[in-house]
């Protein structure tokens, strides 16, 4: 089980997270029983990413040094906290109507990928809830020479975990926690990641839920279902009733 120190700045470890996956992405998970977290260079914003392809002026030596060989080696996998479904949201991650929502918990992500084995794993293994800040203010963290000395020479890595941890205040509507996984090649014999790194799982121990996307066409839902089930998910899946029309009487006084 992983140690207290692994999780940044979650209150209630067991708390629900929620992810919208594809639907082809959700049935490869399913069917290949692995949970792929991918490359920040991945993600939709592109100042997530500033980092790796940011230099850094070393004030004693007057060297500059590029932070992607500190950032290359570092996956990721964003989930929210928010507790209810949104239109915004469905419409943003299920552009093609067919989404579904993953339910789970930050015990259960991080349990499931953490390597008890794993020589590193203290510096490893994370996941964090996301910090929101104005541009302007994160730049000026950047440029202390203090602060970017405790990510750049970190050696615990969770100074750098936590430099993931970081997004612009347009996103808070978002209210992300990330599962990050630092690469360590000491030791490791296959072949050089790049763009993502894949963890064998047991969905029914991660996945809680699965809700399809509330516009999707019954049948199209009801086959979804079935096929799900034949690749051995045991939860419950449902389609999202966020468009159901309301089951009410309305009384007029006539």
């Amino acid at each position: 089980m992983p140690p207290p120190t692994q999780y940044i700045d979650i209150g209630d470890i067991d708390a629900p997270v929620c992810r919208v996956f594809s639907n082809s992405r959700i049935k490869q998970t399913l069917s290949n029983r692995l949970l792929s977290l991918v490359s920040p260079a991945k993600w939709d914003d592109p100042f997530e990413n500033f980092l790796a392809k940011t230099l850094a002026h070393l004030t004693r030596s007057g060297h500059t040094i590029s932070l992607g060989g500190v950032f290359r080696n570092i996956f990721g996998q964003c989930w929210t906290t928010l507790p209810t479904e949104s239109d915004a949201m469905w419409r943003i991650y299920s552009h093609d109507k067919e989404g579904v929502r993953v339910k789970s918990s930050p015990r259960k992500l991080l349990s499931a990928i953490y390597d008890t084995t794993h020589p590193f794993r203290e510096m490893s293994f994370f996941i964090g809830k996301v910090q929101y800040a104005s541009e302007a203010e994160i730049k000026a963290w950047f440029q202390d020479a203090a602060f970017s000395a405790s990510i750049v020479l970190d050696q615990s890595g969770r100074n750098q975990a936590q430099a993931l941890l970081l997004k612009r205040l347009e996103f808070q509507h978002e209210q992300e926690v990330r599962l990050l996984y630092k690469f360590c090649a000491d030791g490791y014999s296959g072949d050089l990641p790049t763009d993502a790194f894949h963890f064998p799982i047991d969905p029914n121990a991660v996945f809680d839920e699965m809700l399809f996307d509330p516009r999707m066409d019954a049948d199209v839902f009801r086959r979804n279902a079935e096929e799900v089930r034949h690749l051995g998910y045991r939860g419950p899946v449902d389609r999202s009733r966020l468009y159901q029309l309301p089951d009410f009487q309305i009384n007029v006084d006539a």
